[in-house]
Formats: structure tokens, sequence, C-alpha cells
């Protein structure tokens, strides 16, 4: 069986995803866009397939990591990938990402919620989710404290390619060259004791050269900030949609977890990953020609109710499996344990801090497209 024609127009701008993806997955568990003619993964199970198989790679050279980063850690595969990973693994581990708990998520986080409190109606995606994660890598990297804004600032026309890869590729190469240097600046000056960069700068074994060391690093800000930017905002405007829900958190703490858990099911922060058939395959029952592009929509996925029951309600502690938010296999996200640790703690300090929370406003229309999350949210805190 070929993957069968998917005649349905995907959300415009701001549209909401669920039917869309929803529609997709009553054709079957892999199609092929109408409109693109890319062979989409839809469902859970063919997801998972997808991202585990050894004949579907990460590797294409139009992706748009390729074209921007060059031959990177999330679409390198085999030994290469294998040794990029050991170098940068060792500050993401469970244990790395426990130690940071006190020490630097949780101080990012307070310094982040104190301008909130008692101000009136702020925007909680500018003054609070584009603003905890970028701290925090930053700190997980070496990047000093000072310059993470800047380096954030600085990679949004890279942020926008990727998003949308049909978007501008010179002005996402131009930005990139501008962090490169200001990257590399850091690097000759051995200005950095501290995090991934000082580790790397003080043990020559590693076997990445300048501009390897400086494009992982530049990679790892990427991706360690956009999602978890996104992952943050979205949720907060989950928690605020519906009375109640950040209540029952203030009532009992330990439902925090399971809140962001739920929350990274059912709002994604990245809602799409590319994969390139290498061989012939089959995918949940569905023949893939080699030289196939496959878009692995992992939120379809994580709201498959073949896996899931009720798949559209927001409902902390379901049983099932792991949802495929970070990806799934050996590229799963290497920073998931610190993206989660930040989400829980930004929660408990915000709690900590408050006797109320609320929104001011409707939510902004959602943002992104394979990056999703609402563009704006008025929150007011109060004391």
């Amino acid at each position: 069986m070929t993957p069968p024609v998917a005649a349905v127009r995907p959300p415009r701008p701001g549209e909401d995803p669920w039917r869309y993806y929803a529609a997709l997955r009553a054709r079957g568990p892999v199609v092929r866009s109408a409109e693109t003619g890319m062979v989409q993964v839809v469902r859970y199970g063919a997801a998972v397939e997808a991202l585990t198989r050894p004949e579907i790679s990460g590797a294409h050279p139009f992706r748009a990591t390729r074209r921007v980063f060059g031959p990177n850690l999330l679409d390198l595969e085999g030994p290469r990938h294998r040794a990029l990973r050991r170098v940068a693994a060792p500050e993401f581990r469970t244990r790395a990402v426990t130690g940071y708990a006190a020490g630097l998520v949780r101080p990012v986080v307070e310094r982040a919620v104190a301008p909130l409190v008692d101000r009136g109606p702020v925007d909680a995606v500018a003054s609070f989710a584009a603003v905890v994660p970028v701290r925090v890598v930053a700190g997980v990297l070496g990047i000093p404290d000072g310059r993470a804004a800047e380096f954030y600032a600085g990679l949004a026309p890279v942020i926008r390619y990727l998003d949308r890869p049909e978007g501008n590729l010179l002005a996402a190469l131009a930005a990139r060259d501008r962090l490169d240097a200001r990257l590399a600046a850091l690097v000759r000056a051995h200005r950095v004791d501290v995090g991934l960069l000082g580790r790397l700068l003080h043990d020559p074994g590693h076997g990445l050269d300048e501009h390897g060391l400086v494009r992982l690093v530049l990679l790892l800000v990427a991706a360690g900030t956009e999602t978890t930017v996104r992952g943050l905002a979205n949720l907060l405007a989950v928690l605020l949609a519906v009375p109640g829900r950040l209540a029952a958190l203030r009532a009992d703490r330990s439902l925090i977890g399971p809140a962001v858990d739920e929350t990274l099911r059912f709002e994604p922060p990245l809602h799409s990953t590319l994969r390139h058939a290498t061989e012939d395959t089959v995918l949940g029952g569905v023949a893939v020609p080699a030289g196939a592009a496959l878009q692995v929509l992992l939120a379809s996925a994580n709201r498959d109710g073949r896996v899931f029951a009720g798949p559209d309600a927001w409902t902390p502690g379901r049983a099932g499996p792991r949802a495929l938010t970070f990806g799934f296999g050996v590229h799963t996200c290497l920073g998931r344990t610190l993206a989660r640790l930040e989400l829980v703690t930004a929660l408990e300090v915000l709690l900590d801090r408050t006797s109320d929370v609320r929104a001011a406003g409707p939510p902004g229309p959602r943002a992104g497209t394979a990056f999703q999350g609402p563009s704006a949210l008025p929150i007011d805190c109060r004391s």
C-alpha cells in the first residue's frame, strides 16, 4: 500500500492545527500531502518507526538545519553522531541537570518572576517565557549571562528560517555568521571558564576545531531556547485557559510534574521534524520509497486516539506511552531533562511568589509552523 493522498488544507497562520492533524490521521498512519507532495507520518506507531528505523535518516542536504549549521548533531548518523553527542552530553545528563536546579535554574526564574508581580498586565511570552530559557541555556553552555539576550536576539532570523524554511535563507546565514564571529571571539580570548564552552576549551581531546566548537554551541543555543520558550508559553496558556487549573497546582504541588508532562503532550512546542528515506521501507504498513522526504508530525502523534485515551482532553497523570514531544530513539532531544526542569521550576517559583495569577486578556494568535505557541499572553500576578 502506498501513502494515500491527503487533500486536506493545512492550517493558515494562527489557525488551530488539531482538526487538520485529525483529518490526516483518519486517512492513514502515513499520507502524502496533496499540497507539497511530502510524505507525512501522522500516527503514533508509524512515527516511532520513522524515528528509530536505520533506513530513515535525519541527514539531508536540503534540511534547514543542515543549510544553516552544516552537518550537525540533529542530522548526523552513526559514529559521527555518537561522537558529537558524547562531546555535548555531559552538561545535559540527569546528574548535571539536577545540579543546576538550585544554583542556576531557580535563581534565573526568581529574577524573571520578580518584575511581573504587582505590576499589572504583562505579556508572559516576552517578559517571562522568552527570558528564562535564554539565561538558563547561556549558563549551561558558558555564555556570559550579560550576553544571553544578545545571542538570542541575534538568532531571530535563524529561528524564523528553521520554523518556515521557505523563508529568507540569506538573512539566516548572515545572522549565523555574525553569531559565529561573536562566539569565536569568546573562544579565542579564553574568556569562558564554566559550562560546556569552558570544559571544551580546557579539554583539547574532544576533537573539534574552533569552527566545529562554535557551530555546536550555536546549534545548542538555538535548540535549547526556542523549544523551551514556546513550551513555557504553552504551559501558562493551558493552565490559564480553564479556571481552577492553576489553583489546583497551588493547592497540591505534587501535581506540577504531571501537569507539565501532559502539557508537553497536549500542546508541544515543536510540531514536526524531518527525515529522509535512504531505501525503500514500510512505515505503519505503508510503503515509503527510497528518496522520500518525510515530515514526522510529532504533535499529531501525541493526539493519536489509538494510543492515548481521550487525546484531545488535558489529563495530567494519564496512563499511556511516552509522548513524542522530544522525539524518540538516538535523536531524542539532548536537553529534554533540562527543559522539563525549567518548566517545573517556573511553575514552582511563580506559585511561591504570588497569591494569584490570572489571564489579563485573551492570548495572542498562535505563532509559528514547526515551533508553535501563543504570540502573546497577557497575565496579572498578585503578591
